[in-house]
């Protein structure tokens, strides 16, 4: 395993240290589902630190729960915290907090959908 992934694998188990075990294995799924389709590496510059351009589906992954949650309710934390991640000014939030209510009404997203499915919705 290599220093970067070993890396990965202790930021996850810190985030879901204190996480209830079936959320724990729903967070699994989804990184997993999202490392395969990546290689590790690539996610990390050369300090071991998490690139820009993956920083949105990473936190997709591990907050795709309480995601689903704050776009049915078209508010939120977790929805706030990735419009602020995708680039969404100030002015234009409340725009974007119905654009993603109306997004999960209109049935777009999967039962289950996967955090670049997720992202592909809230751009």
């Amino acid at each position: 395993m290599s220093i970067r992934a070993a890396t990965g694998l202790l930021l996850f188990l810190a985030l879901c240290g204190s996480l209830l075990l079936s959320t724990a294995c729903t967070v699994t799924d989804s990184i997993k589902n999202t490392l395969s389709s990546t290689t590790p590496s690539d996610w990390y510059d050369d300090n071991g630190l998490l690139k820009e351009e993956y920083k949105v589906l990473a936190f997709a992954a591990v907050n795709t729960d309480n995601l689903l949650q704050d776009m049915a309710r078209g508010r939120g934390e977790y929805l706030e915290s990735m419009g602020k991640l995708l680039g969404v000014p100030p002015s234009h939030e409340q725009e974007f907090f119905e654009r993603a209510q109306r997004r999960m009404a209109d049935g777009v997203l999967s039962l289950r959908p996967k955090p670049q499915e997720l992202v592909a919705a809230l751009r």
